[in-house]
C-alpha cells in the first residue's frame, strides 16, 4: 500500500523542477501543429468563398445547382430532379426549371412519394406563371399546392428553418 501512494504522490515529480525542460523538439511540434490548424482553417475559408463566389457553379450542371440552391430546394428534390433529366435525357438539367411539361409525364417509375414531390415541385416552380397553363400542365385545385410530402415540410424551407425538416 505504501508504493501505492508513494507513486501517487510522485506522478507529476517528471513535469516540475529538474525533469520540467522544454526541448526545441517540443516547440517544433507546437509550431508544426498550428501550422496544420491553421492551413486547415484556411483551406475551409477559401472553399467556403469560392463557393460563394460560384466557383464550383461552373460547368454542365452548374447551373442547375445554382438554382437549385436559389429555390432552396432540398437533397431529396434535387436528386429527383437530377433522376428526372437523366430520364428525359435532356443535355443540361437546367432545362428543367424553364419548361414544365418535362414535369408532367415522367413514366411510372417513380414511387408514389416521389410522384408527390415531383407533383409539389413542379407548383412550387411553376405555379402562378403562364407557362404552366400554356404548357398543357393542369392545375389541380382539390388541394392546397403546399400539402404535405412525406417526410418534408415546405413551409420550414420558406422560413429559413431548417431544424423542422425530417430526413
Amino acid at each position: 500500500m505504501n508504493s501505492a501512494t508513494e507513486t501517487w504522490s510522485r506522478l507529476g515529480d517528471r513535469f516540475s523542477g529538474e525533469h520540467a525542460q522544454f526541448s526545441w523538439s517540443d516547440g517544433v511540434a507546437f509550431v508544426g501543429l498550428i501550422a496544420i490548424l491553421s492551413g486547415f482553417f484556411a483551406l475551409l475559408a477559401l472553399l467556403q468563398h469560392l463557393r460563394n463566389e460560384g466557383w464550383f457553379a461552373r460547368g454542365q450542371n452548374g447551373l442547375f445547382f445554382e438554382l437549385c440552391r436559389a429555390h432552396r430546394l432540398d437533397r431529396k428534390s434535387r436528386s429527383l430532379l437530377s433522376a428526372v433529366a437523366k430520364s428525359q435525357q435532356v443535355e443540361t438539367p437546367a432545362v428543367l426549371f424553364l419548361q414544365p411539361s418535362r414535369l408532367v409525364d415522367v413514366g411510372n417509375e417513380l414511387s408514389s412519394e416521389q410522384q408527390l414531390r415531383l407533383e409539389w415541385l413542379r407548383e412550387r416552380l411553376f405555379a402562378g406563371t403562364d407557362d404552366f397553363a400554356a404548357k398543357g400542365v393542369e392545375q389541380k385545385t382539390d388541394h392546397a399546392p403546399n400539402r404535405a410530402i412525406p417526410g418534408f415540410e415546405p413551409m420550414a424551407l420558406a422560413a429559413g428553418d431548417v431544424s423542422k425538416i425530417r430526413s
